[in-house]
C-alpha cells in the first residue's frame, strides 16, 4: 500500500468556457478560452497560413463551438490592413445559446484577412471578452481557386455530397462516422446536433477505441468483473464517488473512477510540483500571461461517456481551462491499453490502463500528483449527456495523492558517466584511507 495525502477542494474559478469558431476554421490550436485579459494580442493565437477563401460580398453562415453560455453577446469584424470592420452594428444578445450568425461579407476583396469573433463573459465584467479568429481570404466570385465543398465532397446541383468523415452544407466539419458500419464492434450515435450530426463510435464491452477496432486486454469480466481490493483507493470524501488505480506489469496503470453523474466522466492529473512554465508548449503558441495557474492548467486527461449500453473513451489534454482536446491535436498519440465506459447502479463507470511512463501530451501515473476529476452537468436546454461542456461548479474536484513508484521505472534508472566515476572515486579514496589507518595501527602494535 503506497502512502496518500488527499486534499479535497470545490472551489475552483470557473471554466471549460466558451468559444472558438468552427467555420471558418480557427487558427492553429483552435482553444475556446482567449479570453481578452490571459492571452496575446487581438486573437490570443498566432496567425496561420492556411486560409478560407470566400466570395466578397456573399453572404456567410458563420458557427463556433460554445462550451458555456456566459452573458452578454457576441460580434464580428473583419480585421486588415491594420484597421477593423465591424460586421453587425451592435453586440448581439439575443439568444446567449447562440452557435451561428449570418453575415454579408465585404465587397471589397483582400488577399490577407482576419475574421474575429468576439464573445463577452459580462459576469467577470464589461470589458472581459473571449476572441477566436480565422484567417481568410476575400475574392471575386471568378475568382475562386479553392475546391468546391471545402475539398471534401462532390458539388452536384449546387449541393454537396461530402466524403466519409464529413459532414454540413460545404463538408466543412469533421466526424468520427456515418453509419454503424463505421464502427466495427460498436455503434455510430449522435454525440451533438447543435451545427451538424457531430457522431462518434460507441464500443460494446471488450472494445475500445477509434472505430472500436481495440481489444481491451483484461482477463477478467470487464465491467464490474474487477478485484476493488487489489487497487489503492483514493479517499475522496464521498461515497457517490470512487477513485483506485493498481500497477500492471510494473510498467502501467490501470485506473477505475466511478462517479455519481449520468452524464460524461473526466479525470485528470500532473505532478503535483508542476509550475506555470508548463504552459508553454506547445511552443508554438503564445503562452497565457498572468500568474494564476489553475486547477487545469497543464493537465493529462482521460475523459468517457456511457450510452445505450456502449462506451466511448480517449486520452486527452489540456493546456489551459480551455475545452480538452485528444492529444492527437496537441501532437501526441491515444495512449490507452485498455479503455470501457459503463453505466452501473445510476452511476457512471469508467476503467482504463496506461502505460506510467509519459509521452507528448501526457504526464507520467507516478509520484506526487495532482488529482482532478469532473463529470457532466443534469441535463437541460443547453447541457446535454452526451456533450462535452462546462462541468459545473459542484461537480468537480481536487486531491494530492502519492502514486505509483513503477519498479521497471525505477531500475531503468541510469547515472550520467561523470557521477558514475564521482562515486568509484569516493570509494576508492575511502579504501586507501582504510588500509593507511589499518598500516598505523600495525605499526604502533
Amino acid at each position: 500500500m503506497y502512502p496518500l495525502l488527499v486534499i479535497f477542494s470545490c472551489l475552483w474559478a470557473s471554466a471549460w468556457s466558451h468559444v472558438a469558431l468552427k467555420y471558418p476554421p480557427a487558427r492553429k490550436y483552435d482553444l475556446d478560452f482567449l479570453d481578452s485579459f490571459r492571452t496575446v494580442g487581438s486573437c490570443g493565437m498566432n496567425p496561420g497560413t492556411e486560409r478560407t477563401q470566400l466570395v466578397a460580398g456573399d453572404q456567410l453562415n458563420v458557427t463556433w463551438h460554445l462550451g458555456y453560455p456566459h452573458g452578454g453577446g457576441i460580434k464580428l469584424q473583419i480585421m486588415r490592413d491594420g484597421k477593423t470592420e465591424d460586421l453587425l452594428q451592435d453586440w448581439e444578445t439575443q439568444n446567449k445559446f447562440q452557435q451561428s450568425q449570418v453575415i454579408t461579407l465585404p465587397e471589397t476583396p483582400c488577399q490577407q484577412c482576419t475574421l474575429l469573433l468576439l464573445r463577452q463573459a459580462t459576469e467577470w465584467g464589461q470589458t472581459y471578452q473571449f476572441r477566436s479568429c480565422s484567417e481568410i481570404s476575400l475574392v471575386a466570385a471568378d475568382q475562386v481557386t479553392a475546391p468546391a465543398c471545402s475539398g471534401h465532397g462532390r458539388q452536384q446541383s449546387a449541393r454537396c455530397t461530402c466524403d466519409k468523415g464529413f459532414a454540413g452544407d460545404l463538408c466543412q466539419y469533421q466526424t468520427e462516422c456515418d453509419t454503424d458500419a463505421d464502427c466495427g464492434q460498436g455503434k455510430c450515435e449522435i454525440l451533438n446536433n447543435a451545427l451538424f450530426e457531430e457522431k462518434a463510435c460507441f464500443c460494446q464491452k471488450g472494445f475500445y477505441g477509434a472505430g472500436c477496432k481495440k481489444i481491451v486486454s483484461w482477463t477478467d469480466e470487464g465491467r464490474g468483473g474487477y478485484d476493488a481490493t487489489t487497487y489503492t483507493a483514493v479517499d475522496t470524501g464521498s461515497s457517490s464517488r470512487k477513485i483506485m488505480w493498481k500497477i500492471v506489469d510494473t510498467d502501467k496503470v490501470e485506473v477505475v473512477a466511478e462517479f455519481a453523474s449520468q452524464s460524461w466522466v473526466g479525470l485528470g492529473w500532473r505532478p503535483a510540483d508542476s509550475t506555470k512554465t508548463c504552459q508553454k508548449f506547445p511552443e508554438d503558441a503564445p503562452a497565457p500571461r498572468g500568474n494564476d495557474f489553475h486547477a487545469m492548467d497543464c493537465t493529462d486527461m482521460v475523459i468517457g461517456f456511457a450510452k445505450n449500453g456502449r462506451g466511448w473513451i480517449r486520452d486527452f489534454y489540456t493546456r489551459d481551462r480551455s475545452t480538452p482536446r485528444v492529444d492527437s491535436f496537441w501532437g501526441g498519440e491515444d495512449d490507452l491499453l485498455s479503455g470501457d465506459v459503463w453505466k452501473q447502479d445510476g452511476n457512471t463507470v469508467m476503467r482504463f490502463t496506461k502505460k506510467l511512463a509519459a509521452g507528448t501530451a501526457d504526464h507520467a501515473f507516478q509520484g506526487r500528483l495532482h488529482l482532478i476529476w469532473a463529470t457532466g452537468q443534469t441535463q437541460d436546454e443547453f447541457y446535454k449527456n452526451d456533450q462535452l461542456k462546462y462541468h459545473g461548479r459542484q461537480q468537480r474536484g481536487i486531491y494530492v495523492i502519492d502514486g505509483p513508484v513503477s519498479e521497471a521505472l525505477t531500475s531503468s534508472i541510469q547515472l550520467h558517466p561523470a557521477i558514475i566515476g564521482v562515486i568509484v572515486a569516493c570509494c576508492l579514496l575511502a579504501f586507501i584511507m582504510f588500509v593507511q589507518i589499518i598500516m598505523k595501527l600495525t605499526r604502533q602494535s
